[in-house]
């Protein structure tokens, strides 16, 4: 639960993926070069904070490109489209270029990465950083440990990598298993949840959780039935960023902080679905009187 008193780094992801989204919606209403620059600038940043977001660009480009009339849709706009994906990945370029002049190699983004999707990807692995016995998945093996403390960055970069791929290799079936059940937990609550925070401030986050995700349902649906055709490209982009970052999220590993990024956009549904249901309501008690 983020507090006044500590700024965590998930305020920068959600103020930047929230923007990304909103750009997104704009170019969606009509794509100008201006737009077209400043989506990719902002999606690149954001892959530098939060890299769950890397898919959106690909997935929001092609609806882009469905959802545009035959009028609209021509060679300018094409233009368009492809200087937005150049900037995005150039700002994701200018990082790996910095990484290859440091460590001599390609590295996309970060060195931790390797370690992160091996959180979730090893023979320990419950969804979360921890087992079931409250430990953490490298604590819990203590040869291994020492082993990763004596290795350099790079080492443990490979390392990491290398256990995780064989992992799914082996056990492909345990790891379509551990993205649905992380993808679960994402939506909703791992057992982990609340571990390191007092009970009554986390039983009322969930109770607010409860009633935003419901109400979030009722948005969805009712954003779905719309017959304005401008408005149903609009739900159907944001809910492809939800789905792109939660199941991009889930396959690495998944802790109630990382849902923190993407709430803002389901405050939207959520708002939505508070005016639909009552909407419904008045109608219900004008029919019985």
């Amino acid at each position: 639960i983020l507090t006044s008193q500590k700024l965590h780094a998930f305020t920068l992801d959600a103020f930047l993926i929230t923007l990304t989204v909103f750009l997104f919606i704009l170019a969606l209403e009509k794509l100008t070069l201006g737009k077209a620059v400043l989506c990719g600038i902002i999606y690149g940043l954001c892959t530098l904070t939060r890299t769950t977001i890397i898919p959106f660009l690909p997935a929001a480009v092609i609806l882009l490109l469905i959802f545009q009339t035959k009028n609209r849709f021509n060679a300018k706009m094409l233009k368009h489209l492809l200087i937005m994906v150049i900037c995005g990945f150039t700002i994701i370029a200018i990082w790996s270029i910095r990484n290859f002049f440091i460590f001599k190699r390609i590295i996309p983004i970060t060195t931790v990465s390797a370690e992160v999707f091996w959180r979730g990807n090893n023979p320990n692995a419950g969804g979360t950083s921890f087992t079931p016995e409250g430990k953490t998945v490298l604590m819990c093996n203590r040869e291994l440990f020492s082993k990763i403390r004596k290795m350099n960055e790079l080492q443990r970069y490979d390392f990491f990598k290398s256990e995780a791929r064989n992992f799914i290799k082996n056990n492909p079936s345990k790891f379509i298993f551990l993205t649905c059940k992380k993808l679960y937990f994402f939506w909703w609550f791992s057992p982990d949840s609340g571990k390191f925070y007092s009970k009554k401030p986390f039983l009322i986050y969930k109770y607010v959780y409860f009633f935003i995700l419901l109400f979030f349902v009722f948005g969805v649906f009712a954003g779905l039935s719309s017959k304005k055709k401008d408005t149903l490209n609009k739900v159907v982009l944001i809910l492809s960023a939800l789905f792109v970052i939660s199941f991009t999220q889930s396959l690495f590993y998944v802790e109630g902080r990382h849902r923190l990024a993407v709430e803002p956009l389901m405050l939207i549904f959520a708002a939505n679905g508070l005016f639909y249901a009552n909407e419904v309501i008045r109608k219900c008690l004008k029919t019985k009187i």
